[in-house]
């Protein structure tokens, strides 16, 4: 876990997203598939947190410290989004 926590992904290329006004759902679009994913709550914060490029590990203190939970669980939830939205093709290793 620990060298997971150090990586950094980016949005792949075929990637475009739509944000509502307040961050609290997002629809991301696979542009070669047309494959359409809806994202909400802490995912919304951690695909930010991706998009600037940031660290899986600031990305789980950041959203453990804004929904106040421990950051173990964060870090399983984020790791699962991670690995769920590459396997997509929705995110690549930087």
């Amino acid at each position: 876990m620990a060298k997971e926590k150090s990586v950094k992904y980016k949005v792949g290329s075929n990637v475009l997203t739509r944000v509502d006004g307040k961050h609290e759902a997002m629809v991301i679009n696979a542009s070669d598939s047309g494959d359409c994913y809806e994202i909400t709550g802490p995912a919304v914060g951690a695909w930010v947190l991706i998009t600037k490029g940031t660290p899986v590990e600031k990305i789980v203190s950041t959203i453990a410290k804004q929904y106040d939970q421990p950051e173990k669980n964060v870090e399983r939830e984020v790791l699962a989004f991670i690995k769920k939205m590459t396997k997509y093709k929705l995110l690549v290793l930087k």
